[in-house]
């Protein structure tokens, strides 16, 4: 009889015990935080995370959904974001983040969980520049961008073919038109009087693999159209900025012609992060003919160029140099004038 007693009553502290975890643990997993920026539901893999309070999301996933450039530097831990002018660093359990070099307290520190990079999502929304907002009673995160306006401004198109890495026909209202991407070059594949140029069949097949059929947002900039009647657009695929993935992947290099010139700060740091890391047509660079001479030379590490005879110029490191015939040539690659030598 003591036996039995003494069974029932394990069975019973068994019961209680389960239920208290069923009280601790059933509703924290239905606690997964939703997040709705501009009014759509942030996709992606990995579900927030709730520490401390603070909801951590995954690290590109909230990064392009803002619009901004994302970079990691696995050596330091370190995530380095821009967009528009607004430079935020993070690092890898760390409370201290900076924005712009200021430094800024954070409740929580970035964290790798299950192989994942989270951030801070509230940190993270308003260090670019959005508002964020949170609904307890459908255990929401709201984030309105400040980019929204311009983002309803853009025009829906559907690309039907690619013609080259950096232009495209696409449908718009049933109308074909075709756009030419703005601030990026990539090799010649199709041009009636060159021949088909170095790494230009692999930009002008990722531009496919990556456009063709798709549903895309065309972005125009002060000057609408070029000198052959194309439409010159920057090109969205969601949150991704496709024209600076080209240069981002070593797929294009930067080509700027003012006063179309909105997102060249993004471009030339996307193509020194290419050059710096070998990718695409930067891989090959050592195969082809490097200029050593130029009737004016430029950092990789700015862009500004310069008179040989420069006081700036003479303190360019000489790996770090890279010459131009022309003025032409220098503004085409992203770089503007020095305003000291004036060339």
């Amino acid at each position: 009889m003591k036996k039995r007693s003494i069974t029932l009553k394990y069975a019973v502290s068994a019961i209680v015990l389960i239920f208290i975890l069923s009280c601790f643990y059933l509703p924290a997993i239905a606690a997964v935080p939703k997040v709705i920026i501009n009014g759509t539901e942030l996709k992606i893999d990995t579900n927030p995370v709730v520490i401390d309070g603070r909801t951590l999301v995954p690290l590109r996933g909230i990064f392009e959904a803002l619009g901004a450039t994302v970079y990691w530097d696995g050596n330091t831990k370190t995530i380095t974001a821009q967009k528009n002018g607004a430079t935020i660093k993070l690092t890898i359990g760390q409370n201290t983040a900076l924005k712009n070099g200021a430094k800024i307290h954070l409740d929580v520190s970035p964290k790798i969980i299950s192989g994942r990079t989270m951030v801070p999502l509230r940190f993270v929304a308003e260090a670019l520049g959005a508002q964020v907002s949170w609904d307890g009673k459908t255990n929401t995160v709201n984030i309105q961008s400040q980019d929204e306006k311009t983002t309803q401004n853009r025009i829906a198109a559907r690309v039907v073919r690619v013609i080259d890495g950096d232009t495209v026909e696409v449908e718009i209202d049933g109308k074909r038109e075709t756009v030419r991407m703005i601030g990026v070059d990539t090799p010649e594949t199709v041009h009636p009087e060159k021949e088909v140029e170095y790494y230009g069949k692999e930009a002008s097949n990722f531009t496919k693999s990556k456009l063709e059929g798709k549903d895309v947002q065309l972005e125009l900039d002060v000057q609408e159209r070029d000198q052959y009647g194309r439409l010159l657009a920057y090109i969205w695929v969601g949150g991704e900025l496709f024209n600076e993935t080209l240069v981002k992947e070593g797929y294009a290099k930067v080509s700027t012609y003012p006063p179309n010139v909105k997102y060249v700060d993004r471009f030339t740091a996307a193509e020194r992060e290419a050059r710096e890391a070998g990718r695409g047509l930067w891989a090959g660079q050592n195969e082809q003919p490097v200029k050593t001479t130029g009737k004016y030379v430029g950092s990789i590490e700015s862009n500004k160029y310069h008179l040989p005879t420069c006081r700036w110029a003479e303190q360019i490191k000489p790996e770090n140099r890279i010459w131009f015939d022309s003025e032409e040539e220098a503004q085409k690659a992203g770089y503007e004038p020095c305003k000291v030598c004036n060339p």
